[in-house]
C-alpha cells in the first residue's frame, strides 16, 4: 500500500475516532445534565406536593379560626351598638376589632353639648373652624376627642369624614384611629357596603369586614390566601366569596434530600472525565494532523484556560465530599451548591461551543414563533438581577414578535454576561427595546471601562478580547460578541456599538421579524 494511502487512511482514523469521543463526551455530559435535571425536578414536585398538602391542612385551620374570630366580634360588636348606637361606639368597637365598617342609622340632628353644637343637617361649625388650625397641637388635643365622638352631640356620617379627612390634609399625617373611622363614616354616609369581603346585617345595623382585613387575619395564622368563586367555603352569613391558597413563587430547599451525594457524583465524575478525556485526545491528535495546528494555538488554548478552573474546583469539592473528613450539614450544602455551579458553567461552554460551530458550518435553523418581549427580557434577566447593583428596563409591555426565542435569548445573555465581566463594582446595567420600521432593536448598556475606536472594529471578531491582562482576569473564549454578530445577521439584523452614557458600551442589535 503507497505510503500515501497509509497517511490518508490513519488520518481519517484520527478523525473518525475523536469525532466518536466527541459524541460519547457531549453525550454523556448531556446525559449528565438530563439526569440530574429530570432528577431535581421530581423532588422539587414531590417538594411542591408536600408543600401544598401542608398549606391545605393549615388552611383548614387557619379557617377554622378565623370564622371562630369573626363570630366573636360580632358576638361582642351588636350588644355595645344596641344598647347605644353612636359613632363613639362605632370608634370604640373598630379600634379593638378587625371590623372595617360599622353602620347604623343617622340619629337625629340639632342638639347643643358645651361648647359643641350640631345644626339641623348634622354640621358642626365649631368643628369646621377648628379644624383649619389643626396643624396646632393644642388645638388638635381640643378636636380629635370631637371626631371621635368622645364629645360633643351626634354629627351626621358624610360631615365628620370631610372633617377627618381635612385634618389629615392640614397636619400632613395620618392618625390611624381616625383614618378607619374615616372609612368607616365614608361607607355609612353612602349608605352601603361593597360586595367584596364579609357582611353582617341586623335590626338596621351592619358589621363588614374588608378583603384586606380578612386576608390579613389569615395571614396572622400564617396562611397566604386570596377571595374568589372558587375554594373553601367561608360559611358565614350567606357570602359568596370563598378562600383559596393565593398563587406563591415557591423556591425548594437547596438539602441534601433534593440530589443524594451519589447521584451527584456520578454525574460530576463522568462529566469531568468526558471533559478530560476530550481535552487530551485534542491535544494528541493535534501533534500528528496538521489540520488542527489552528486551532491548537488559538481554541484549544482558550479551552484549556476556562476548563480549567471549574474542573480543578468541582475535583477538589467532590474530592471533599468522598473523602472521610466530616463536614456540617451547612459545609456539605455549600460544596453541593458550588460543585453544581461549576458543572452549569461547564455545561455553558458547551452549549457556546456548539452554537459557535453551527455558525461555522452554517448549519444554525430558525425556529420563528410568537414571542412576548418583556416576558423574554424578564426570563433572561432573572438569573443576572442579583450580580448588578441596578437594573434598568425599558420594554412595551405587550409587545409580541415572530422572533426565534433561543436566538434574542442567547443574544441578550452574551451581552449581559459581557457587561458583568467587564464592568467594576457597583455594577450597572440598562436593557432597552423598541421598534423601528423594519427592526425590533434590542439595547445593553454598562458602566465598564468602555471601547475604543479601534477596540469597536475588532470586537466582533473570534478569539478577540478587548484586554489581554484583563482577559486573563475574566472568564470567556473571546467568542460571545462573534456568535451575538452572526445570530444577529442570521435574523436578517445588525449590530452596533457606541459610548454609554454611564461611560462604558452600549450595544444595539436590531432583529427583523421572521414570518
Amino acid at each position: 500500500m503507497p505510503l500515501f494511502s497509509m497517511e490518508k487512511k490513519q488520518l481519517s482514523h484520527h478523525w473518525m475516532a475523536q469525532l466518536i469521543l466527541i459524541v460519547i463526551a457531549l453525550l454523556a455530559i448531556g446525559g449528565g445534565k438530563w439526569i440530574l435535571d429530570k432528577s431535581l425536578e421530581n423532588e422539587r414536585d414531590a417538594w411542591q406536593q408536600r408543600l401544598y398538602s401542608q398549606q391545605e391542612q393549615q388552611l383548614q385551620i387557619a379557617l377554622r379560626e378565623v370564622k371562630e374570630s369573626l363570630l366573636r366580634e360580632k358576638e361582642k360588636s351588636l350588644p355595645l351598638l344596641n344598647s347605644n348606637p353612636s359613632i363613639k361606639t362605632a370608634a370604640q368597637i373598630l379600634s379593638e376589632s378587625t371590623l372595617t365598617s360599622v353602620l347604623f342609622p343617622e340619629p337625629e340632628f340639632g342638639e347643643q353639648q358645651g361648647s359643641w353644637s350640631s345644626d339641623e343637617d348634622g354640621r358642626d361649625s365649631s368643628a369646621a373652624q377648628l379644624v383649619t388650625r389643626s396643624h396646632e397641637e393644642e388645638v388638635w388635643k381640643q378636636l380629635r376627642p370631637r371626631l371621635m365622638g368622645q364629645e360633643g352631640p351626634p354629627m351626621k356620617a358624610s360631615f365628620r369624614y370631610w372633617l377627618i379627612e381635612e385634618a389629615k390634609r392640614i397636619r400632613g399625617e395620618a392618625d390611624p384611629e381616625l383614618q378607619k373611622l374615616s372609612a368607616s363614616e365614608e361607607l355609612r354616609a353612602s349608605g352601603s357596603l361593597p360586595k367584596r369581603g364579609i357582611s353582617y346585617h341586623e335590626n338596621h345595623l351592619s358589621l363588614w369586614w374588608s378583603e384586606e382585613a380578612l386576608i390579613n387575619l389569615f395571614r396572622k395564622q400564617g396562611v397566604a390566601v386570596q377571595l374568589g368563586p372558587s375554594g373553601q367555603d367561608l360559611d358565614l352569613w350567606q357570602t359568596q366569596w370563598k378562600v383559596q391558597l393565593a398563587k406563591q413563587k415557591q423556591e425548594s430547599p437547596n438539602q441534601d434530600l433534593l440530589f443524594g451525594f451519589p447521584r451527584l457524583l456520578t454525574v460530576g465524575a463522568l462529566s469531568g472525565t468526558a471533559m478530560i478525556l476530550v481535552l487530551a485526545l485534542s491535544f494528541w491528535l493535534s501533534g500528528k494532523e496538521r489540520q488542527l495546528a489552528r486551532l491548537r494555538t488559538d481554541l484549544a488554548a482558550s479551552v484549556a484556560h476556562e476548563l480549567r478552573t471549574p474542573l480543578a474546583g468541582q475535583r477538589v469539592l467532590l474530592e471533599s465530599l468522598s473523602g472521610n473528613l466530616k463536614q456540617t450539614e451547612e459545609e456539605r450544602n455549600e460544596y453541593v451548591c458550588l460543585a453544581l455551579k461549576e458543572n452549569r458553567r461547564l455545561g455553558s461552554l458547551a452549549e457556546q461551543f456548539l452554537t459557535f460551530s453551527r455558525l461555522e458550518r452554517g448549519k444554525l435553523s430558525l425556529q420563528v414563533e410568537q414571542v412576548q418581549i418583556l416576558a423574554l427580557v424578564e426570563e433572561v434577566l432573572t438569573d443576572w438581577r442579583p450580580h448588578f447593583a441596578e437594573v434598568q428596563i425599558s420594554v412595551p409591555e405587550h409587545a409580541t414578535a415572530q422572533l426565534d426565542n433561543e436566538v434574542v435569548t442567547t443574544i441578550l445573555r452574551n451581552l449581559i454576561e459581557n457587561a458583568y465581566k467587564y464592568s467594576p463594582d457597583p455594577k450597572l446595567l440598562k436593557m432597552k427595546v423598541e421598534k423601528d420600521e423594519a427592526h425590533w432593536v434590542f439595547q445593553v448598556e454598562d458602566n465598564g471601562p468602555g471601547l475604543s475606536a479601534r477596540e469597536k472594529e475588532l470586537v466582533f471578531r473570534k478569539f478577540w478580547r478587548a484586554d489581554k491582562k484583563l482577559s486573563r482576569q475574566t472568564e470567556g473564549l473571546g467568542l460571545g460578541l462573534f456568535i451575538v454578530q452572526n445570530l444577529a445577521r442570521s435574523h436578517r439584523g445588525w449590530v452596533q456599538v457606541a459610548d454609554s452614557e454611564w461611560g462604558g458600551a452600549q450595544f444595539r442589535i436590531g432583529l427583523q421579524e421572521l414570518v
